[in-house]
């Protein structure tokens, strides 16, 4: 592989003098002769937008920076989802339009000198139990990587820092491998996420690490192509919003409204230190299916909720959850509207141990969901509404204390056609008594089997609804040794 060096295509690396037109012709020249290697050695390098070419590598040796120029003439605006209904533009430092077998690689960092293209909030305090953002976004700020129908894209190695927005947007890319990444972003910047993955198919992300202060992986459907067949394992997280957030509609600059599909996304073996939840599902116009999350350990101090999943005019349907140990001071939420599909929903062999704090939503959310950061404020317990199936098989929650005055139950549900509750563990909160240990309004066929119930309560199953009477509830070997009345119906609406 031929090798070409930045330095000696006049790049100074002192971090001022601008470099960006000397890296540009050392990508052009490697380009010319068919591909290769540009290398980076130690230093600081300001720079604007480059755009990388096919079959180029561009390594960062240990040592060097790519820092983001702050001067707006250093800038192209990017035109990105021009084939689609809903054309934007944005501008990028390292940007990859239409190429094929490019590497950023190496030891090196980049850093997009976050704070130059932010305006301080007054106010905004520094609880670390809170999620509100610190600074305002200027008029304009660069992502630090933006590529659009690229393929074969490996990054591997390098540290991502300071990013005043994504660290990395990649819209409609095939066989993208994302190896040993770290993203250090400020935990309160405005939209400092890690990567977001537009329309991506073929994707692995492994051996990284995410310090993210908004979604630290995201995955929309929202190019010219289905979101599909990503690998994501071996990563830990510190954000102070969702590890996932995996969404069909939402993005602001979406006027078209078109049916979009994400599927096949597999989330294996993580650890959270911090995070207001691991994966949020929003299917807006859309639909999302095919996701596994398994092994996942999970400490969550800002409010929140690990698992929320939601619909407004889509589907849900195919999603297993297992294996995961979660500290936080909710379980999980997951809420539909009328007409909306959610199914074959699995939550199994997992481990809640919940310590309530004081949010907006904590009893339920309001039927009109107008936004999509409910999850910032979403019910303590299991929460569930207009769903067509769901089960939870070895299940545990636990309560670890009852600070809060208000009591409720361990699992709510409304609107539900099937529930499963196989082998779960665990009581309502409070300590009043009459609060049942699973509230159901609404709901067709349900069954509970071999259930533990770890506290007193007058009543173990409360059924309400003008539809109480014709619900098919089957219960077969429960623990109810501190259960006074095992069913109690109410046929009013």
């Amino acid at each position: 592989m031929k090798s070409y060096d930045v330095v000696a295509f006049g790049a100074v690396g002192d971090g001022i003098v601008p470099a960006t037109h000397s890296f540009q012709q050392t990508i052009d020249a490697c380009a010319a002769e068919g591909g290769g290697m540009v290398f980076v050695p130690a230093g600081r390098y300001l720079i604007g937008t480059i755009y990388l070419r096919s079959y180029i590598s561009l390594v960062l040796d240990a040592g060097a920076v790519l820092l983001a120029s702050t001067d707006r003439q250093h800038y192209e605006m990017v035109n990105v989802y021009q084939r689609t209904g809903n054309p934007t533009a944005y501008p990028g430092n390292i940007c990859a339009i239409g190429v094929s077998g490019v590497t950023i690689s190496g030891r090196g960092r980049l850093d997009g000198q976050d704070q130059s293209f932010w305006i301080a909030k007054e106010g905004a305090g520094n609880s670390s139990e809170s999620t509100l953002i610190a600074y305002w976004p200027k008029d304009w700020r660069p992502m630090s990587l933006l590529f659009e129908h690229c393929e074969d894209v490996l990054i591997e190695g390098i540290t991502i820092s300071h990013s005043s927005v994504y660290a990395g947007w990649l819209i409609d890319c095939n066989r993208v491998n994302i190896n040993g990444v770290t993203i250090s972003n400020d935990l309160r910047g405005p939209n400092t996420d890690g990567f977001h993955l537009s329309s991506c198919r073929y994707v692995t992300i492994a051996n990284s690490h995410f310090q993210t202060g908004d979604d630290a992986i995201a995955i929309d459907a929202n190019g010219t192509q289905a979101a599909s067949y990503m690998t994501i394992t071996n990563c830990t997280f510190h954000t102070s919003v969702n590890c996932f957030r995996i969404y069909t509609g939402l993005d602001p600059w979406i006027t078209e409204r078109v049916y979009s599909l994400v599927s096949q996304i597999v989330i294996s073996n993580c650890s959270v230190s911090e995070a207001a939840g691991f994966i949020n599902l929003t299917a807006e116009d859309g639909e999302i299916a095919g996701v596994v999350v398994t092994g996942i350990t999970l400490r969550m101090n800002i409010e929140g909720v690990p698992f929320f999943l939601m619909t407004n005019r889509g589907s849900i349907r195919r999603i297993s959850i297992s294996q995961v140990i979660a500290e936080a001071n909710g379980v999980c939420t997951v809420v539909g509207q009328p007409g909306d599909c959610i199914e074959q929903v699995q939550i199994a062999q997992s481990q809640f141990e919940i310590t309530p704090r004081k949010k907006k939503y904590g009893l339920g959310i309001p039927e009109d969901i107008t936004g999509y950061a409910y999850h910032h404020f979403a019910p303590y317990h299991i929460y569930i509404r207009h769903v067509k199936s769901i089960g939870f098989h070895q299940v545990r929650v636990r309560w670890t204390d009852n600070a809060l005055p208000d009591c409720w139950s361990l699992l709510q549900a409304e609107h539900i056609e099937q529930l499963v509750l196989h082998r779960v563990q665990g009581a309502a909160y409070g300590g009043n008594a009459d609060v049942p240990v699973i509230a159901l309004h609404q709901a067709g066929e349900v069954e509970v089997a071999g259930m533990k119930v770890d506290a007193a309560a007058t009543v173990f199953i409360r059924l309400t609804g003008d539809q109480a009477e014709r619900t098919r509830l089957r219960l077969t070997d429960n623990h109810l040794e501190l259960i006074a009345t095992e069913v109690q119906s109410d046929f009013r609406k």
